[in-house]
């Protein structure tokens, strides 16, 4: 993992609460896909569906014991604002694992975020992905 760690801000405050906008913001898109489009979205492992701002925030912070440096809501932002941008058939995306792996590889290869994002789901654009060709009765 490369070294991507963010400058020290100089009001802590005021970098809380971008962070805190971003992590409201990240609610009703969490909350389309899952709804829509039936994407559920993590940080790694950790879902994001139904999830308060402070405990996606928390999530965020998780990232620091997995990969030793924290996750920031200003690198998951653009990637689900991507993902909401895309014919995503159904599945389960880890957020945190495409804004890692783009900060590790996409932009040493001189990608746009959104390029990274469109390159490792490609094969989910445009699935419609139903579980089963015709309905099947379950007995109970």
């Amino acid at each position: 993992m490369t070294d991507r760690k963010r400058e020290r801000p100089d009001d802590y405050f005021a970098d809380w609460k971008e962070r805190e906008a971003l992590a409201e913001g990240m609610i009703p898109i969490v909350g389309r896909l899952s709804r829509e489009k039936s994407v559920k979205c993590y940080i790694y492992g950790r879902s994001l569906v139904n999830q308060s701002v402070l405990q996606i925030m928390k999530d965020h912070r998780y990232v620091r014991q997995v990969e030793g440096n924290e996750l920031s809501e200003f690198e998951t932002f653009p990637v689900l604002s991507r993902l909401s941008q895309l014919d995503l058939g159904p599945a389960h995306i880890d957020v945190g694992r495409l804004a890692v792996g783009y900060f590790d590889h996409g932009q040493g290869e001189g990608l746009s975020i959104e390029e990274y994002v469109d390159r490792e789901v490609a094969n989910l654009i445009g699935s419609e992905g139903k579980p089963l060709e015709k309905p099947q009765d379950v007995v109970l």
